[in-house]
C-alpha cells in the first residue's frame, strides 16, 4: 500500500501545548509523515509541527494545505 496516507483529523491546534504534545509524539512514532487537519494551521507551524508533518490542512479551508 505504497500510497497510503496518514491522516490526523480534528486538531484545535497547538496553543493547546497538550494537544501540541499528543501529536508530536504522535508524529514521531509513525513510519512515515502523517497529515495533519487542523483548526489552526498557522498555531502549528509556528510550534513544532509543520516539520513533522506532510502538510497542514485547515478544516474550514481544506483547499488550502500548508505544506513543510
Amino acid at each position: 500500500m505504497k500510497d497510503d496516507k496518514i491522516v490526523l483529523y480534528m486538531h484545535a491546534g497547538s496553543g493547546n501545548h497538550g494537544c501540541e504534545a499528543i501529536v508530536n509524539s504522535l508524529c514521531r512514532m509513525l513510519p512515515k509523515p502523517a497529515i495533519l487537519m487542523t483548526n489552526r494551521p498557522k498555531e502549528d507551524e509556528t510550534y513544532s509541527l509543520k516539520e513533522l508533518c506532510l502538510s497542514l490542512i485547515h478544516i474550514l479551508e481544506p483547499t488550502r494545505t500548508y505544506q513543510s
